[in-house]
């Protein structure tokens, strides 16, 4: 959507956080140190276990070097009463969110407050009455392989046949109801031991109750991973796939000193630290902790207005940004949810 465009939309819909997101965009398009809103999207993390071990995440792989934990349900209405300014989050981050046993009044909790929310599962410990209850907007059921046999080989410890049991329980218990949520989305995780079975997967989200799904193109961490998961289908590729031949690891999507998120965005861990995005899973970077500072002391304080300004001139230098797949800005949700989603072109 055009800018104009966007612009007459906020302007008529005037979705939670509005004022905020025009302002951010105003500094985005400046590339300026400070954000002149307030955040209007967070990435939060209930907890960083998980039941799984898979290879390419940090968590699954035992590979974090962050101390681990779970965030509380307090702590977690601490951190919304700090951003009245949140349009939507993502509950999740580098752990499976409902290991937390506090997850499902969690996101009740952001949607009393008409924040859209969004969460990404293994779906082996989902509780389908509770996750139709708490009104959560979108549910990602992350899958590995559409059998137990191509899906065990990435999604170590996980069951597919309970994930299927839970997903078609999600979609009958909304559909009883009467309920447009959540929306299931069916995430199937490509990999050369299972890119045989993409042409496969529409037929196989229909069946479990998807109301839509995506391929999730793999992404690893080093060369070593990559020639053991990588698809031999270059569209599947987020790589480079001539400088990958020569021992070099190199995302297709280059460094051009931008990037939205930042402006809009920040990343919570479960104790409140934060960090700039999802590409620091280790918290090498953190830029404050939410739960113990004001919110403007770190949202335009040193370490954040620093990063901004290597982000807008030096970014290809920038270790958070060297493996990154995509720069992004949040989508802002209208209260109108046949409205369109907003977010104007780079």
């Amino acid at each position: 959507m055009s800018r104009w465009g966007v612009l007459k939309q906020l302007v008529r819909h005037r979705p939670r956080g509005w004022r905020d997101y025009l302002l951010n965009y105003v500094s985005e398009k400046q590339k300026a140190g400070r954000a002149y809103g307030r955040p209007v999207h967070i990435l939060v993390e209930p907890t960083n276990y998980c039941n799984l071990g898979c290879e390419v995440c940090e968590t699954g792989a035992g590979d974090l070097g962050r101390a681990q934990g779970f965030m509380t349900l307090e702590n977690f209405n601490r951190i919304l009463d700090k951003i009245p300014s949140l349009n939507s989050m993502l509950f999740y981050f580098m752990g499976e969110p409902f290991l937390n046993r506090a997850a499902y009044d969690m996101i009740a909790a952001a949607r009393a407050r008409g924040i859209w929310v969004e969460t990404c599962t293994n779906g082996d410990l989902v509780d389908p009455e509770r996750l139709v209850a708490c009104d959560l907007n979108l549910v990602s059921f992350q899958i590995g392989g559409l059998v137990q046999e191509t899906h065990k080989v990435y999604r170590v410890n996980s069951l597919l046949p309970r994930v299927i049991e839970r997903m078609k329980a999600v979609r009958r218990l909304r559909d009883e109801r009467g309920l447009v949520h959540p929306e299931i989305n069916l995430g199937f995780i490509v990999m050369r031991h299972n890119e045989h079975e993409v042409p496969d997967v529409p037929a196989f989200a229909r069946e479990v109750g998807a109301d839509r799904f995506e391929i999730v193109k793999p992404c690893v961490r080093t060369i070593e991973q990559g020639r053991k998961f990588l698809t031999q289908a270059d569209e599947y590729w987020i790589y480079d796939r001539r400088k990958f031949e020569e021992g070099e690891l190199i995302p297709l999507d280059k460094p051009k000193n931008w990037c939205g998120i930042i402006y809009h965005s920040m990343g919570i861990n479960w104790n409140g630290d934060v960090v700039s995005c999802c590409r620091d899973p280790r918290g090498k970077y953190v830029l404050g902790n939410i739960l113990k500072q004001p919110l403007n002391e770190i949202w335009n304080g040193p370490k954040f207005r620093e990063l901004r300004r290597m982000v807008a001139t030096r970014q290809a230098e920038m270790d958070l940004c060297r493996l990154c797949s995509g720069y992004w800005r949040p989508e802002i949700k209208s209260r109108d949810e046949n409205a369109p989603q907003l977010s104007p072109t780079p």
